[in-house]
């Protein structure tokens, strides 16, 4: 399937048609920079890896992959696209011994206790980061912005921009 780099997501092998070429796999979904137009994508060069018996594309041989950097209309061939990956970036190493410094508890343990407390403070941040964007668009529509640029500088479609004017969002 023909694309661009920016197309590329996550367990996606391509082909880059222009530039040095090379079969890759990606690790993790293209990033678009909006301000430069150009995209950056983790990869592994594909050798030839093969799905396991559980639909999986192991690397976790692979190291933790390189990243390519191109313009966001570079052109590629994309072979198989959304390929279940593991890859050893996605494991998240735990001690699951008594730790005598964390007052006995685990890694495990201490990690589940720090996410359930930094998990609603997130929440709430968002939310608030949420209505402060509201208020910035509507005072970018009112100083004559249009709804279209707001639209692209925030990454809203042009329907959540009047919705927001309106008060309906």
């Amino acid at each position: 399937m023909q694309a661009t780099i920016a197309d590329i997501r996550r367990g996606d092998r391509f082909t880059r048609l222009a530039g040095r070429g090379g079969t890759f796999i990606a690790i993790r979904a293209a990033k678009l920079n909006k301000a430069t137009g150009r995209v950056r994508v983790w990869i592994v060069e594909d050798h030839g890896q093969q799905a396991g018996d559980d639909s999986v594309v192991d690397l976790t041989e692979s190291g933790m992959g390189r990243m390519i950097n191109g313009d966001s209309d570079v052109p590629v061939e994309i072979h198989d696209q959304g390929m279940t990956i593991r890859h050893d970036s996605d494991e998240i190493p735990y001690d699951d011994r008594p730790n005598p410094h964390l007052s006995g508890k685990t890694d495990r343990e201490l990690d589940a206790t720090e996410l359930r407390r930094r998990i609603p403070e997130l929440i709430e941040e968002i939310s608030n980061l949420g209505s402060e964007r509201d208020l910035l668009v509507r005072h970018g529509l009112a100083a004559g912005i249009s709804a279209i640029e707001l639209a692209e500088m925030t990454g809203l479609s042009r329907a959540r921009i009047y919705q927001i004017r309106d008060g309906r969002r």
